[in-house]
């Protein structure tokens, strides 16, 4: 990984994190994300630093005189990019300790110091790869019981007589960050601008004495707290520097694909019709420098993409009033109130085949009076390649409380859908069972909760049914069928209808 930060522009995707990484086994030292984070003014968002995984390999400031390892001194400010001016955190969090904000920055140092390593947590002054609380014995954390009784995730030692001399546990996950490896930042603010985020503080050297890349070697790092007393000695100083875009919503659109059928109020439990996309996002404005000059050609023009620089793909730039802005950036997690007119959203949606009192039925034929009436054989006939529109009925409900996604859009996100079915195994015996397996992704991610229906076609003209099933967290969904429902030898058809 490399170290990179978000710039005064706010340029970049949104998401990711921030990085120094060791340069010899990648990991990294310490790291923020997201390195570009989107939000709706008034809201609340929470940029997350970890003194992560590198930093535990480090040697602690004052050698072998500091009996620790992790990221020291840790601070960190917040700025009003757009106004050039200094703002605050509404709330912060050193390693699960609540910290005051104080004039827009914060101090971990005199509340927690070190902020331990991902795989460690502090314990009497000690960074220990331990839970909280848990000292290490050998290989085995442990702690001793209080009234007889272990914390939670641990588990008792007992004498024979039944009462715990001890609580054990398993050493911490080294990688896999906990609040103790965690300082949390959180931000709420009131105007369309850019804040940039500043962490700062001091990681350990390298045994021979130099510093990681995109750190500075320090030569006498003063700790501000510390088991036996405030140290002293080198250290290596990082920073780091991520961005927060506040955005004011200032439009949203909503359009629909065409509906096929009017229901009628009062009668969604009487009719049913071809389901209908309601497409639903929400875009605003992000003001990103005053006191600008929109007419020299010193700033982007009214009407330039500004998408190349991660603001959104129908984002553009707008220059005006001596202020430099970018509009039709999505905004993310906005509430809405959708009320459907003549309709329900998340009906129940099912195939044609479903539709109740339009199954289709063999026809039967008599050979003879008092004879048996058997289905006439009617050789399958399979649907053309491609889709149709699920028929949709109740229940549904009128009213639906949402928020937008990423994309400032309500509902699924992707380009592209994949779905395959298959017969297992293909040439089942008449005595035996056919499992069809279907397979949903979006963007060749397994997606769940799909509803699935098979509609089974023998060719003596007996037709059987399956569904709904859900894909589960593989995108996979299975219905079961006895394959002695046609005659031998003959190929039967299999429908299999995916409805998202």
């Amino acid at each position: 990984m490399a170290h990179a930060a978000g710039g005064p522009t706010g340029q970049g995707e949104p998401g990711g994190e921030v990085c120094i990484a060791d340069p010899t086994t990648g990991n990294c030292i310490v790291d923020a994300s997201p390195a570009v984070g989107v939000a709706a003014i008034g809201t609340s968002t929470t940029v997350t630093f970890v003194c992560d995984t590198g930093a535990a390999y480090l040697t602690g400031p004052a050698g072998q005189g500091y009996p620790t390892t992790g990221c020291f001194n840790v601070g960190a400010s917040v700025t009003d990019a757009t106004a050039g001016a200094t703002s605050s955190f509404s709330s912060a969090t050193c390693a699960g300790v609540s910290v005051p904000t104080y004039s827009g920055s914060v101090s971990c140092g005199p509340m927690v110091n070190p902020i331990c390593a991902v795989g460690y947590s502090l314990s009497g002054g000690l960074c220990q790869p331990c839970p909280p609380g848990m000292s290490l014995s050998g290989s085995i954390c442990i702690v001793a019981p209080t009234g007889n009784t272990c914390p939670p995730g641990t588990t008792p030692v007992k004498n024979s007589g039944g009462g715990i001399i001890s609580c054990t546990a398993p050493e911490l996950s080294a990688s896999t960050p906990s609040s103790a490896n965690e300082v949390q930042l959180t931000l709420n603010m009131a105007s369309p601008h850019l804040y940039l985020v500043q962490i700062a503080g001091f990681v350990g050297t390298y045994p021979n004495g130099s510093c990681p890349p995109s750190t500075t070697f320090t030569p006498n790092v003063l700790l501000l707290s510390g088991p036996g007393g405030p140290f002293s000695g080198p250290a290596c100083a990082f920073s780091l520097t991520t961005t927060v875009r506040y955005l004011e919503a200032t439009h949203l659109s909503v359009g629909s694909s065409d509906c096929g059928g009017t229901v009628q109020p009062g009668q969604y439990f009487q009719q049913v019709g071809q389901g209908c996309l309601v497409n639903i996002q929400a875009t605003g404005t992000i003001v990103l420098k005053l006191n600008v000059n929109c007419s020299d050609g010193s700033e982007p023009a009214t009407g330039t993409s500004a998408a190349p620089v991660g603001f959104g793909p129908n984002s553009t730039y707008d220059c005006a009033n001596n202020a430099l802005s970018v509009v039709n950036v999505p905004v993310p997690n906005a509430p809405l109130d959708l009320q459907a007119m003549n309709g329900i959203f998340n009906p129940t949606c099912f195939p044609l085949y479903q539709v109740p009192g339009a199954t289709p039925t063999p026809t039967p034929t008599a050979t003879s009076p008092g004879a048996t009436i058997t289905p006439t054989a009617v050789p399958p006939t399979p649907r053309p390649p491609g889709y149709g529109p699920a028929y949709c009925g109740p229940p549904g409900q009128s009213s639906l409380q949402v928020s937008t996604d990423a994309n400032g859009q309500v509902g699924i996100y992707g380009n592209q859908a994949e779905y395959t079915a298959s017969a297992q195994p293909y040439n089942p015996p008449t005595t035996g069972m056919v499992n069809v397996l279907g397979q949903f992704s979006i963007d060749n991610r397994p997606y769940p909760g799909v509803a699935t229906y098979v509609h089974f076609i023998f060719a003596n003209g007996v037709e059987a049914f399956c569904g709904p099933v859900y894909t589960n967290g593989t995108g996979s969904a299975q219905c079961t069928q006895k394959a002695g429902l046609g005659p031998s030898g003959v190929t039967a058809l299999a429908d299999v209808d995916f409805i998202l």
